[in-house]
């Protein structure tokens, strides 16, 4: 699951300067990402393309709904397929990936009325996830060291577990999402599917929730994710509120992330992980930014009993 929190940092998170450790409440996440056939190259497209994001003033895409970015269509996407070979690539991380660590840059940004920054601050990270796995739901915890003091003011966000929205086509999560494919795009020089998806309404809604003092209020989600047609990696995925909160007036989350290939030459593996997360908020009238970027990937497999397993290679076939 994925967990924005408000104000002040739980108590198991005020441990001395710069520690701070955030758990992924195991939520559902059931969605089947289509990939499928192709080394085709993207000629026509039709669509408009969404603009870019920047940190610099409030510049917040539009919703994803506003325009279907240019896509391919007179290719026929083989849904059925590109469901089951996505989630068999995001079951193969949770099954063999136990924990990674890496360098985590954060750099936040409140926006003024009249789009202009109020407040920046950045800070660098130490960087661990843990993935776990019990009676089928995946969870994740975070842990963050950073060199200096955190400075988090009263009633202001900590997003933890954005950078694992590609959970969502986990068999457990897959179902909770209804999901159609757009078209075969052009994204980061792969051609890849492009799908949207939203919260399925008959299914229950525990992906993806805020947490306002000890009160959670689950957020409906809807998006679009390109996943690679040769290999059915997820290479992009963006999300949007199906619909504000009035409860703790939250108007508008966007986010953005961008996912790529990582060496581990020791494991003799490559996996597909967060390289960057675009955030963007309008919370009680304020407006956010925030970006996170990893770099510097280490790799911790699974332990079965005494008896140390390598990962499984991803994302080569």
């Amino acid at each position: 699951m994925v967990c924005h929190n408000f104000g002040a940092l739980p108590d198991n998170r005020n441990l001395g300067g710069g520690y701070m450790r955030a758990h992924f409440i195991p939520m559902t996440l059931r969605r089947r990402l289509m990939a499928a056939v192709a080394h085709a190259i993207v000629a026509p497209l039709c669509g408009a393309q969404a603009p870019a994001a920047s940190l610099s003033h409030w510049a917040a895409p539009v919703d994803i709904d506003h325009s279907v970015p240019a896509v391919r269509t007179d290719i026929v996407c083989p849904m059925p397929l590109l469901l089951q070979e996505v989630s068999e690539r995001v079951q193969e991380l949770v099954a063999n990936v136990h924990q990674f660590s890496a360098r985590e840059h954060i750099e936040h940004v409140e926006i003024r009325k009249n789009g202009n920054p109020r407040r920046t601050r950045k800070n660098t990270f130490n960087y661990v996830a843990q993935i776990n796995q019990v009676s089928g739901s995946p969870s994740v915890e975070e842990y963050r060291i950073s060199a200096r003091p955190i400075e988090t003011a009263a009633g202001e966000m900590i997003d933890t577990g954005t950078a694992a929205f590609a959970l969502i086509f986990h068999p457990y999560f897959i179902r909770d999402f209804a999901m159609s494919c757009e078209g075969l795009a052009d994204m980061q020089s792969r051609v890849a599917w492009q799908l949207h998806f939203a919260q399925n309404p008959s299914r229950s809604n525990l992906f993806h929730v805020y947490r306002v003092g000890k009160t959670y209020y689950p957020a409906k989600l809807k998006g679009r994710a390109w996943i690679a047609a040769d290999n059915y990696e997820v290479l992009r995925l963006q999300t949007d509120l199906l619909e504000p909160i009035g409860e703790i007036h939250l108007q508008r989350e966007h986010s953005d992330t961008r996912y790529g290939p990582v060496e581990f030459p020791k494991q003799n593996v490559r996996l597909w992980l967060p390289q960057s997360t675009a955030l963007y908020m309008d919370y009680r009238g304020r407006r956010y930014q925030r970006r996170h970027n990893f770099s510097d990937f280490q790799l911790f497999s699974v332990e079965t009993g005494e008896e140390v397993k390598g990962p499984k290679t991803i994302g080569k076939r």
